[in-house]
């Protein structure tokens, strides 16, 4: 294959061509996937300015707490509630979801739709039983047939 190119969407590991259970949705959260998983949330929670200062989406926060009915602690400010986040979407697969699925759902526009694109990239390469759906312009998340 040539540099720069990308791999084919058939492609499986070598080790792993053999077996067919590699194709086989994973429910839960595999460790393989929260990292990638956690920065796609980061993007729209966070944002840093040129001169390296980190600004925090405080509405977008304050709304994940109410919808989801998850308190976050906020004693040091916006970095403190973003950084509880994270750490309870490690904790807690299910939750993980959640969030995925209310910043899904506010994406809208053309960069909306390309964050949803990578999203489902992001699900379908890990083997994720999620996948990305648009229902009524917004997206979300559902059970991969």
């Amino acid at each position: 294959m040539a540099a720069g190119l990308a791999p084919h969407p058939g492609w499986r590991p070598l080790s792993r061509r053999d077996d067919p259970t590699y194709e086989a949705p994973f429910h839960g959260l595999p460790r393989w996937l929260t990292g990638s998983l956690l920065d796609w949330t980061a993007s729209r929670l966070r944002r840093r300015d040129s001169d390296g200062s980190v600004h925090y989406d405080v509405a977008l926060l304050r709304e994940i707490e109410r919808r989801l009915r998850r308190p976050l602690s906020w004693s040091s400010g916006p970095a403190e509630a973003y950084e509880f986040l994270t750490c309870l979407m490690r904790l807690d697969p299910d939750f993980v979801f959640d969030v995925i699925d209310l910043l899904a759902a506010r994406e809208s526009g053309a960069r909306g739709l390309e964050r949803l694109r990578d999203l489902e990239r992001t699900l379908e390469e890990g083997g994720s039983a999620w996948t990305v759906a648009i229902r009524e312009g917004a997206g979300r998340l559902e059970r991969r047939a």
